[in-house]
């Protein structure tokens, strides 16, 4: 392990903090340290992974990824150490709200409604956190806008479990979009910018696309389009390896292949990728300067393929860069060795994001831990017990000689009030026998009312189905998919056979709707009615018919 920073301020406290980033292609690690407002990077590890180990954000092979991350645990001596990680994936839910201007009192007793009418899982299924920021529309007098983030418990859990497994303790958790944004704080991207901000992060497998407005996370989504899209296509065309392709890719390894012939095969996939950003996010090319970009930054193992940062910026007519996550974070130039610090260093945005959040430089810190995962102050604790028996011998003299002097006083008032209460009670008693044949009817009519509230629940238990329903084909539907018709059949509370008429950019999007509608539990007996080719505005699209089974399966259960 290098030294410190920081080692030559004697008697300072130097705090460290780890984040660790698990991609589809490597494990990224990075060690901070912390002096006040000052950062350094102590080190880093970048591990690859595998194939097919993480798909889709989600963790395929689990002991390749554990035995990579021993690998990192071992050599740079981290058994025990607290690291704060990253969740990704289907159970990961973000999102901005705004909401009419309330108290902190009327924000609390509204939340649970917000998370139901905006997130489609059930609470008691996910562990939740929120954040209030400032409005995007500047009206902070009557509006507040929430950031809601919701992970599914199982997809958090996971993730414990592993870190455990491997000799380490989870200090944080924290998803991606807002790890970027800590990262782009703290080395200074956000102040140096006015207006909006746009980054693309782009992956092996996704590419996500987010927006940031006043400094905080807006939006965000992942397209399909990433480093695989464009290495595969060099290697099909060109008779590349891959390990030559991702060279050509980054402009690394280029002699020996036509500079032309490779500028051509990347403007094609920069294209489809332009496709799926303004589609997703019109205001990329927004006329209305308050709502354009002012700046767009790119990060990730892809952010420095061969010509995309001057073919963006001549696309959206802004500026474009490159994220450097360690800008404002000193280092020792030996800990990347003969690796070009400016080519990794855009790896390792995210890790370094988890790692500031570590250290207590979230922009917006949410609280992803599990309860018993917790801190101890940031649990509720039990009061305390009262020490009694000091109070108690203090008052035991007082106490008798009160008890004697009342006694005898006390008796002969009780024994008075005591035949007015015989009295009493024995009329009480014949009126009570008139009301027996009354409260014989009243439990009739209960055993009535209550059949009919069985009923009455059993038809509410699905009011919320087709919102789910609709929530659900919302977040599942690829970006180059949209439904251009739906029916029902048979629907009930819980479950329906619905048809969706559909349209898509590329035949693959078939395919990939398709199994994520078979991957949902909301969806079964996914079945493809028919696909073919049209001409639509000069462009080629496909159309297809997909017919399958909705249920509500908390319902059902």
């Amino acid at each position: 392990m290098l030294g410190s920073i920081f080692g030559k301020l004697k008697g300072k406290k130097v705090k460290k903090g780890i984040g660790l980033d698990i991609g589809s292609r490597f494990v990224k690690l990075v060690l901070l340290e912390r002096h006040g407002t000052s950062y350094g990077l102590l080190n880093y590890a970048l591990v690859e992974l595998p194939p097919e180990a993480v798909v889709g954000k989600e963790i395929m092979d689990r002991q390749a990824i554990i035995e990579k991350i021993v690998a990192i645990v071992e050599e740079y001596e981290l058994f025990g150490e607290a690291v704060t990680i990253n969740v990704a994936g289907k159970g990961v839910i973000l999102r901005r709200i705004t909401v009419p201007r309330m108290t902190e009192k009327e924000l609390t007793e509204s939340i649970e409604r917000l998370f139901t009418e905006n997130v489609p899982f059930e609470m008691a299924d996910v562990i939740w956190d929120y954040k209030v920021l400032p409005p995007a529309t500047g009206n902070e007098a009557e509006e507040m806008d929430l950031l809601l983030v919701a992970v599914r418990n199982d997809t958090i859990y996971s993730m414990v479990e592993i870190i455990k497994e491997v000799g380490l303790e989870v200090a944080g958790i924290d998803v991606d979009p807002l790890a970027i944004n800590h990262a782009l704080d703290v080395n200074g991207y956000l102040a140096m910018t006015e207006g909006n901000v746009a980054v693309i992060n782009i992956g092996f497998e996704n590419t996500t696309v987010m927006l940031i407005r006043n400094g905080y996370y807006y939006a965000h989504r992942d397209i399909p389009v990433a480093t695989k899209v464009y290495t595969e296509a060099l290697m099909r065309y060109l008779d590349l390896t891959f390990e030559r392709a991702i060279d050509v890719l980054i402009g690394r390894e280029i002699e020996g292949t036509e500079y032309e012939t490779v500028s051509e095969i990347i403007e094609t996939i920069n294209n489809q990728l332009l496709e799926h950003i303004d589609r997703l996010f019109p205001t990329f090319r927004s006329v209305e300067e308050t709502e354009r970009p002012a700046t767009l930054y790119l990060t990730g193992g892809g952010a420095w393929i061969l010509g995309l940062r001057d073919f963006l910026q001549e696309h959206y007519q802004i500026t474009v860069d490159v994220v450097d996550p360690f800008m404002q974070i000193a280092y020792n130039e030996e800990i990347f060795g003969e690796e070009d610090a400016q080519k990794v260093s855009p790896l390792l945005t995210i890790a370094t994001g988890l790692a500031l959040k570590h250290l207590g430089a979230a922009k917006i810190d949410v609280n992803l831990l599990p309860y018993e995962e917790r801190p101890p102050e940031e649990r509720i604790a039990a009061p305390k017990a009262l020490k009694l028996e000091p109070i108690l011998g203090a008052l035991a003299f007082i106490g008798l000689a009160a008890y004697i002097g009342l006694t005898y006083t006390s008796s002969m008032k009780q024994i008075n009030q005591l035949d007015e209460e015989i009295m009493t009670t024995r009329q009480e008693i014949a009126q009570l026998k008139s009301k027996v044949t009354e409260l014989k009817e009243f439990e009739r009519k209960k055993k009535e009312i209550d059949s009919k509230l069985q009923v009455l629940n059993q038809v509410s238990s699905g009011r919320y189905f087709h919102v789910k329903l609709l929530n659900e084909l919302n977040r599942i539907l690829p970006s180059t998919v949209w439904i251009t018709s739906y029916s029902e059949e048979g629907g009930g509370q819980s479950t329906a056979n619905i048809t969706l008429s559909c349209k898509a950019i590329y035949p693959t999007d078939v395919t990939d709707f398709m199994r994520s509608l078979e991957d949902s539990p909301f969806f079964s007996n996914v079945q493809l009615q028919y696909v073919r080719q049209e001409i639509e505005d000069d462009q080629q699209i496909v159309v297809f018919e997909i017919k399958c089974t909705a249920t509500d399966v908390e319902v059902q259960q």
